[in-house]
Formats: structure tokens, C-alpha cells, sequence
């Protein structure tokens, strides 16, 4: 079975969203942790 083109397509694909993911969770992560600092500061 050879499926090159669609193979490294799906490849790059996948790890492009598994890029995508981690650098969402990380600015996700770092946002709540902003927003937190923020209300235990004004307290």
C-alpha cells in the first residue's frame, strides 16, 4: 500500500494540530493564571 502524498499530508497535518493544541492549552493556561494573580492582587 503505497500512500505516500496522502500519508505525509496527514502527518503534517496531525502534528500541526497537535501544535496548535499545546500553544492554545499554554495561552489558555497563562490567561487563567493572569486573570488569577490579577483578583488576588486587587483583594
Amino acid at each position: 500500500m503505497e500512500m505516500n502524498g496522502i500519508g505525509t499530508t496527514l502527518v503534517q497535518m496531525s502534528s500541526f494540530l497537535w501544535l496548535l493544541g499545546i500553544l492554545v492549552a499554554v495561552s489558555a493556561g497563562v490567561y487563567f493564571l493572569v486573570r488569577n494573580v490579577k483578583k488576588q492582587k486587587k483583594q
